[in-house]
């Protein structure tokens, strides 16, 4: 157990989600918001979040394919920059508070109004 998941993270050079069932993942988005590179498999809840713009991906089940993907990962830390920037960004417009508290306000204020 960690009771502060954010400076384990920011000690990472990477992040590694290798679950066969991943139904959406808030590690996932708490990896996306550190700016480290995300390894995952092709879970439900990765495919739904990142792209492989986003994170590397491998297939569930697959250790050569997780293997290739951690390769690619470390074998090319200015793509894993690159693709943890572009998560990071990906994060702070949908999943941050500041982007999805105004949703849900606007949300309670059309339901007041109904």
């Amino acid at each position: 157990w960690m009771d502060d998941v954010r400076q384990e993270l920011d000690q990472a050079d990477l992040f590694v989600l290798p679950s066969r069932d991943e139904p959406f993942g808030i590690v996932m988005l708490e990896a996306m918001a550190r700016g480290v590179p995300v390894v995952t498999t092709r879970s439900q809840g990765p495919v739904q979040v990142l792209s492989d713009e986003t994170a590397f991906f491998a297939e569930i089940g697959s250790v050569d394919t997780l293997a290739k993907a951690l390769k690619t990962a470390v074998r090319g830390p200015e793509e894993a920059s690159a693709r943890a920037a572009k998560a990071l960004d990906l994060y702070r417009t949908t999943y941050h508070e500041d982007a999805v508290l105004p949703l849900m306000e606007d949300l309670y204020r059309q339901a007041a109004l109904r």
